[in-house]
This record gives structure tokens, C-alpha cells and sequence, in this order.
């Protein structure tokens, strides 16, 4: 049985919650508006229908972070989102690219 949080099948709001979740567990609530403005923007897009929950916001996290001059690790989003860097890594291109951002 799958886990919920690797379901293909998800809400806008699970993502923003779990992005939520993982900037508060980093630090960094200044990247929260940055966030739901990706996740707004991903959800115009369609863009989040090829990433799991989790990986979509991990991914999204990510982004926040870069965009915001407050780079975050792929470790660090790995070890808050429960999920390895590499698949943080793995969404990442996968959303810059199909936001339309330099960040692929």
C-alpha cells in the first residue's frame, strides 16, 4: 500500500500544506508567501500532476529559496520533508522548467 504522502492523487491544499510545514521545520517563514505564489502558479500550470504531494512541495521549497536569496539544501528540505535529497532533486528541474523559471 502506498503512503498518502507519496499518492499520485492529491490536493493544491495537501501541497501547501506540506510546503508550509517544511519551512516552518527549516526555519525560514519568510519564504512562505514565495511558496503559495509557486504553488498558485504550479496549480494554473498543471505543473503539480507529475509530482507526488510531497515531492511537489519539497520541490517547491526548494525554489522558494533559491528565488528568495535564502538558499536551502537539498539535504536539509530532504531530512524536513521525511524524503531523500535526491528526490528533492529529482522535482526541482521538473517544476523550474514547467514554471518557466531560469532555476531548471
Amino acid at each position: 500500500m502506498r503512503d498518502s504522502k507519496t499518492n499520485s492523487t492529491f490536493s493544491v491544499e495537501e501541497v501547501t500544506a506540506y510546503a508550509l510545514d517544511f519551512l516552518e521545520k527549516l526555519g525560514f517563514p519568510a519564504l512562505v508567501a514565495r511558496a503559495k505564489h509557486l504553488i498558485n502558479l504550479a496549480k494554473e500550470d498543471s505543473v503539480l500532476t507529475s509530482c507526488s504531494a510531497i515531492g511537489g512541495a519539497a520541490g517547491i521549497v526548494y525554489i522558494a529559496g533559491i528565488l528568495g536569496k535564502d538558499p536551502i539544501t537539498l539535504s536539509a528540505i530532504g531530512k524536513a520533508a521525511g524524503i531523500h535529497s535526491s528526490t528533492v532533486r529529482k522535482y526541482k528541474p521538473l517544476l523550474a522548467t514547467r514554471l518557466n523559471s531560469k532555476w531548471s
